[in-house]
Parts: C-alpha cells; sequence; structure tokens
C-alpha cells in the first residue's frame, strides 16, 4: 500500500495494514521536496487489532472488519468545515468487509452509553459517470431500542462498506454530535437464510423487521 498526505489538512503521510508474519519493509520516498535534503520522522505502533483506527471517515480510509467479526470505535466530536467557518463536519467510522455473493451476514452496532444512538449504512462502490459512487444497499436507525441491526443478502463478490453515526449526525439541519461517550460495538455475524415453503393460493403472514431482516419464500 501507499499514501502521499493523510487528508486535505495535512502533507503528513500515514498507512495502516494488518502485518503478515515474518519481516516486511517500508519504503519512504518524497512526492515534492525542497533543498537538497528533508528530514523526516517515521513512526510505527501496534494496535488492537478490534480497535478502529482513525481517520476512517471515508471508504479510502476504511478499517478492515471480519465477516464474521467484531470491532469497537468512538463517533468522535464533529470538526470544523474548512469551506464553511459556522459548520461542523460529524464523524462517520468507516469498515471494509470482504463477502462472497450469497453470504448473508447480520451488522449490529450496540451504543456503550446513553449518549450515543447508533446508525448504520452498508453499501459498495459501483462505477458511475463521474468515478466509483457509493451506493447504498440499507441503513438503520432502531432495530433494538436505540441500537441499530442490518441483515445483508450479498448480491455479488467483493469489497462492502459499513458506516457508524449518530443518527443525529445523518439529519439535514441538526448540529453534529459525537466524543469521548459515544462508543459503540460493531458485529457481523453469519444469518441463517431459511425461506419458509408456500403452495400456489395459499395465503400467509409475517412481521418486516426494521433492521432489514426480510421474511423468504419459495
Amino acid at each position: 500500500d501507499e499514501n502521499d498526505d493523510k487528508d486535505d489538512q495535512s502533507t503528513d503521510s500515514f498507512l495502516r495494514a494488518r502485518m503478515p508474519q515474518g519481516e516486511s519493509w517500508l519504503v519512504v520516498d518524497f512526492y515534492a521536496i525542497e533543498g537538497a535534503n528533508a528530514a523526516f520522522e517515521v513512526t510505527a505502533a501496534l494496535r488492537d487489532g478490534t480497535q478502529e483506527l482513525e481517520p476512517n471517515d471515508a471508504v479510502g480510509q476504511a478499517f478492515p472488519l471480519g465477516g464474521p467479526g467484531q470491532g469497537t470505535g468512538t463517533v468522535g466530536a464533529p470538526t470544523a468545515d474548512p469551506t464553511d467557518p459556522q459548520a461542523l463536519v460529524p464523524d462517520y467510522d468507516v469498515y471494509s468487509v470482504n463477502v462472497t455473493a450469497g453470504q448473508f451476514i447480520s451488522f449490529s452496532a450496540t451504543a456503550a452509553t446513553a449518549d450515543l444512538d447508533p446508525y448504520l449504512i452498508v453499501g459498495r462502490l459501483v462505477d458511475g459517470f463521474f468515478g466509483p459512487q457509493f451506493v447504498a444497499l440499507g441503513a438503520n436507525n432502531d432495530s433494538d431500542g436505540k441500537n441499530a441491526r442490518l441483515d445483508i443478502l450479498f448480491p455479488a463478490t467483493g469489497t462492502y462498506y459499513v458506516a457508524v453515526t449518530d443518527y443525529r449526525n445523518a439529519q439535514e439541519g441538526v448540529t453534529a454530535v459525537g466524543g469521548a461517550t459515544f462508543g459503540y460495538t460493531l458485529k457481523s455475524e453469519a444469518a441463517t437464510l431459511a425461506p419458509t415453503a408456500i403452495a400456489v393460493g395459499t395465503a400467509v403472514s409475517g412481521v418486516v423487521n426494521p433492521g432489514g431482516t426480510r421474511p423468504f419464500y419459495k
């Protein structure tokens, strides 16, 4: 992997990776340089593989989440909008998950405190006229009290993305929220798809769960 600028506000570089066993190499180069030489400092830190690592606010910074897997994170405090000093930018924590076609996975975001109202979005990148675009497969706010859950039957093999934030951050005209007390646990678990057999001409009844679980019939 490689990186030039870790975000729009910095020319510092930032990389994160799950390292394989054995020896690995890190190569430092420059994108642009002033003068004959330029000093730099490299810091390597070992992180808990289940704890999110900021920045992870965009698809390109997504933190790996296994399927099944579990991680913990915090919806951070909103930051100032560089294009509008009067506005605040909410924190979205983005995770990546690799799946195969036909996998049925349940995602849940459980708040660590009453301050957070978890909001889940699951989607993928698709090619658009102006380049790759994020297309949501589903979103959920309150599936279990204030906690969120989404059950997704994935249509194709590939990398998908799970975003976690506070529900208020997804609403227009609402002041963004977040901070140290907005922690959560994110889980992805294999779900069972068991269609119910019905006969032609037979009426059936059921319940559509707001978390995305839909009755399947055959």
